[in-house]
């Protein structure tokens, strides 16, 4: 046993010159894969947190309405703070963090900005598009809110007089329950004008809903037919048609619009994304070079 060790060690000590080149070769190798390695590790040891690479910034609380309902709430926050994603990729923010917390409210929190106010406020802007029944069983005129009048809300559709340009409100009562939410459901936007039987420009805007949303709204029509349904845009109604039979398809378009610059305005935000309900300011500030983004709430 003892020869063979020493046979053994004696061949290892004599090992062939090609032998330690392909040794060394297979070291130089290794080194190669290691290095990189051994740099992202030592990086991923010393590197901050990616929000300190934002040293102050801009930090914003909206508040999200309630309808009263736990479960719509929490489901209308998850919509807006979606939308508010959406918002800030189309304004070339990419960095930012949008968290709910409790008390229907959100923080969004983004880089330094030029206009921190403007920011804010293009954030909470309300779009809110939905289609409300109206009940024509209560005059206008004698509206009053009590206790079997409590689920209703006047609301004024705006006519505009094609040869004198005058406006006139015309008020209606709208059931504030019984109503279509269309912004989680909008699919496709688009503006367009047309002429009327007089040869009058009329402006309008096309909607296409998507699939779901679609499949909801024709059992909606359908179960409210002969009724009329007010378009309600931030609480100022468009048009206000009857429905004579349920509507399949899922497009929609709306009327009554003044102007085709108005309509094209409109058009822009929907496509910007409508809220389920309103939202307000909370806060709005400028952070310091004391915090980093993510730091706060």
């Amino acid at each position: 046993m003892t020869g063979y060790k020493l046979k053994t060690k004696k061949h290892a000590q004599q090992r062939h010159p090609a032998d330690k080149e392909i040794i060394m070769k297979t070291l130089n190798l290794s080194s190669l894969f290691l290095i990189p390695v051994i740099l992202i590790l030592i990086y991923s040891c010393n590197s901050k947190p990616k929000w300190e690479d934002y040293r102050g910034g801009t930090h914003i609380i909206l508040g999200v309405e309630s309808k009263g309902d736990t479960k719509m709430d929490s489901k209308n926050v998850k919509i807006i703070a979606d939308i508010l994603k959406f918002r800030l990729n189309d304004l070339g923010i990419k960095t930012k963090i949008v968290k709910i917390r409790e008390n229907n409210q959100i923080i969004i929190q983004t880089p330094p900005v030029k206009n921190a106010e403007m920011l804010a406020k293009v954030l909470s802007y309300s779009t809110v598009l939905e289609f409300r029944l109206i009940d024509e069983n209560i005059k206008a005129s004698e509206f009053k809110t009590n206790n079997n009048q409590a689920k209703r809300e006047i609301l004024y559709q705006i006519e505009t007089d094609s040869r004198t340009g005058i406006q006139s409100k015309i008020p209606y009562v709208t059931e504030t329950e019984n109503f279509f939410p269309m912004g989680e459901y909008l699919k496709y936007v688009k503006d367009d004008t047309a002429k009327d039987e007089n040869g009058v420009s009329t402006s309008y805007v096309t909607i296409d809903l998507t699939d779901q949303g679609a499949k909801l709204f024709e059992e909606f029509t359908a179960n409210h037919t002969k009724r009329r349904l007010a378009v309600v845009l931030n609480d100022r109604i468009y048009s206000a048609p009857r429905i004579k039979e349920k509507i399949s398809g899922g497009r929609i378009q709306i009327d009554g619009i003044g102007s085709k610059a108005e309509a094209h305005d409109l058009a822009i935000v929907l496509k910007a994304g409508c809220y389920p309900t309103h939202t307000s300011l909370i806060e709005v500030k400028e952070l310091t070079k004391d915090y980093w983004l993510g730091s706060i709430e």
